[in-house]
């Protein structure tokens, strides 16, 4: 296995050499933006904090959306508490475990830990059994869900589980269940030699350090960066190999110092991965580092310097420092865009915004990039990787081509055209260019639609059998817009089409029924406002989209999948997690439009362009994508003008 591979929880203990960052480290960061740093510096994941994430569903969500499978490797700890007398407290550690395991599952992380009780006064003796039997019940609990328990032990003096030989009379009573060492705590215990410590069934170690205190005196915000304080944590680390041990390893601080700054610019994202190999010799450099070696450096990129890697096969793109963006049209969703390039995608850099009006693209721009209503002068800005396209829809499939013989990455809001033809030669352009294209479907990164594609592939529903989408705008555009837009099929529906692609694969046959029951203007554009569409898709499965300009109470949009085994629902998720209730009936808030309900999800699409550009991957959604779901918007468009079903296979 390859380091960059994951691996199941049975496998993780093997998986030597790996680093992750835990969410200790970059406490008040965002889960999302941790996992996106910690990829940045070349991490192999996080471990996330569950004072972050229970309680806050549009974290986990943005979180679930971005991590892969393993790449968040634990989630922290459950406590195994125990009354004065040592008796575990069973109910309120099944109570606990409910939200952890949730998370688990959502996040795709193998391992919950779990910390013993700090109770003054209980000793060892009186302490062990109940530990143990509460260890015993998280073990089960979790099993149930798919997950691993690892115990790790804390070196307090009020904790009875306080070193690493006590931790291994725990485990060796509860089979299945795993154990962390904490460098930190291992310290407050006072460093005892490893004996009687079963290093086999380690599943991390920790790595971090402490200041120069009294051990007695030593609390959680003391823990520092790997040597800056007293530990020798190279005699552990040679210890743990002389003991077979070769990964994986978690950095790991509390110190609030650590968690001000930027995460994408402090000391842990620059050099975090090289850590332990200074001090104690990489498992791929020949083992523990001698008297008078040299420090292995930090990668190249945290020493500012340009990394190479192999031609992409999808342009003739280099990874550099950042990835530099100029920004086509400077309207509602181009100037969303670019405040996300901004400051809010690590790997990306606002560097031009265009747009005829100089006065919006100044706004956009801020003051970190330059405005300019001259197209030519930010293609031809050779420091610049990469367009992102957010004008007018005519002029999408013109700029797509400009920007792809310019040899810019590209990414552009849908549609790349009105009309199949048109769409087909702009993405010509850019495979005759080989440049990166990603194509504006937001809904596929919102972590409700990213997880339910997820499980859909995981086999939860079995085969699917049907499908139904239900979008509706809060009011209607205005009729200049609309009289340019393309229609309700290739404006607004084409959403729900890509995701009904997305969700179920590709479809065989549209039929059409719209009629214009909110303003008769919008039936004598040509167009309805209000729209049911049916769909056979290649996999057999029906499906059925429901479309209107007008929901009163606010923008709503939901979507379910049925199976031979069950059904997934992504619900319409509320502004604010707060119902209220009163004699008058039960209310909460909504989302009004679009942009609200799907912020996070523009800046995940964004950070999932940058990271395939600077790997050499083929973006996704891509050409492909962009060119089908119009074609079934094209059928969506003949049907309602024939009045009959519209096969795929006879469109162009």
């Amino acid at each position: 296995m390859s380091d960059t591979e994951t691996a199941s929880p049975s496998e993780a203990g093997a998986r030597g050499g790996r680093l992750y960052l835990n969410g200790a480290t970059v406490m008040t960061t965002p889960t999302d933006r941790q996992l996106a740093v910690a990829r940045e510096a070349g991490f192999s994941g996080i471990e996330a904090r569950a004072e972050r994430l229970i309680g806050a569903p549009g974290e986990l969500g943005a979180a679930a959306a971005l991590g892969r499978a393993g790449e968040v490797f634990s989630l922290n700890g459950v406590r195994l508490g125990l009354r004065p007398d040592g008796a575990p407290e069973l109910e309120t550690l099944e109570a606990d475990m409910v939200p952890r395991l949730a998370i688990c599952r959502a996040l795709r992380a193998p391992y919950l830990l779990a910390v013993p009780a700090r109770v003054p006064g209980l000793d060892a003796r009186r302490g062990l059994p109940g530990t143990r039997e509460g260890l015993a019940r998280a073990r089960d609990l979790a099993a149930a869900a798919g997950v691993r328990v690892a115990f790790e032990f804390l070196g307090f003096p009020d904790c009875p589980i306080r070193t690493p030989r006590l931790a291994g009379e725990v485990v060796r009573g509860v089979d299945g269940a795993e154990l962390i060492l904490d460098v930190a705590h291992w310290h407050a215990s006072g460093s005892p030699p490893l004996e009687g410590f079963p290093v086999d069934r380690l599943a991390m170690v920790h790595l971090n350090d402490l200041p120069p205190k009294p051990l007695a005196e030593l609390e959680d915000a003391d823990r520092l960066l790997p040597r800056e304080g007293v530990i020798r944590l190279v005699d552990l680390l040679r210890d743990l190999r002389a003991r077979r041990y070769a990964g994986p390893w978690s950095l790991e601080t509390f110190n609030p110092a650590h968690w001000r700054a930027d995460p994408s610019t402090s000391r842990g994202a620059g050099s975090g991965p090289s850590w332990p190999w200074w001090a104690s010799g990489d498992r791929r450099g020949g083992g523990p580092r001698r008297p008078g070696d040299r420090a292995r450096p930090p990668p190249a990129r945290a020493r500012g310097r340009v990394a190479r890697r192999r031609p992409s096969p999808h342009g003739p793109h280099r990874v550099v420092s950042d990835l530099r963006f100029a920004v086509i049209g400077a309207g509602r969703i181009g100037a969303l865009h670019a405040a996300h390039l901004a400051g809010s995608v690590p790997g990306a850099e606002l560097a031009a915004v265009v747009d005829t009006n100089l006065a919006a693209a100044e706004r956009a721009a801020g003051r970190g990039a330059y405005a300019t209503d001259d197209l030519e002068r930010a293609l031809a800005d050779g420091r610049i990787g990469a367009v992102l396209i957010a004008s007018p829809t005519p002029l999408h499939a013109r700029q797509i081509s400009s920007a792809a013989r310019a040899g810019k990455a590209i990414f552009s809001e849908k549609p790349v055209a009105l009309d199949v033809a048109e769409t087909r030669a702009a993405l010509a352009a850019v495979e005759a260019a080989r440049v990166p294209f990603q194509i504006g479907f937001q809904r596929r990164y919102d972590p409700g639609f990213a997880r339910a594609r997820a499980l859909i592939e995981a086999g939860a529903v079995g085969r699917v059998e049907m499908f139904r989408a239900l979008a509706c705008d809060p009011e209607p555009a205005a009729l200049d817009y609309l009289r340019a837009s393309g229609g309700i099929y290739k404006d607004m529906a084409i959403h729900d089409i890509d995701v009904a692609r997305f969700l179920c694969g590709e479809v065989d046959e549209v039929s059409a029924l719209g009629a214009s029951l909110v303003d008769p203007r919008i039936g004598e554009l040509g167009d309805a406002d209000t729209s049911v569409l049916t769909l056979r898709f290649r996999s057999g499965a029906l499906g059925v989209i429901q479309n209107s300009r007008r929901a009163v109470y606010g923008y709503d949009v939901r979507t379910e999948v049925q199976g031979e085994r069950g059904k997934i629902v992504v619900e319409n998720e509320r502004a604010t997690p707060v119902w209220t209730y009163a004699p008058g009936g039960v209310a909460g808030d909504y989302y009004h439009w679009f942009v609200d309900r799907f912020r996070d999800a523009y800046r995940l699409e964004l950070q999932a362009f940058v990271e395939a550009v600077r790997a050499g991957r083929a973006p996704t959604p891509g050409a492909v994508d962009a060119l089908e779901s119009l074609r079934v918007a094209e059928a969506a468009t003949e049907s309602l003008r024939s009045g009959r079903p519209v096969r795929l296979a006879g469109m162009p």
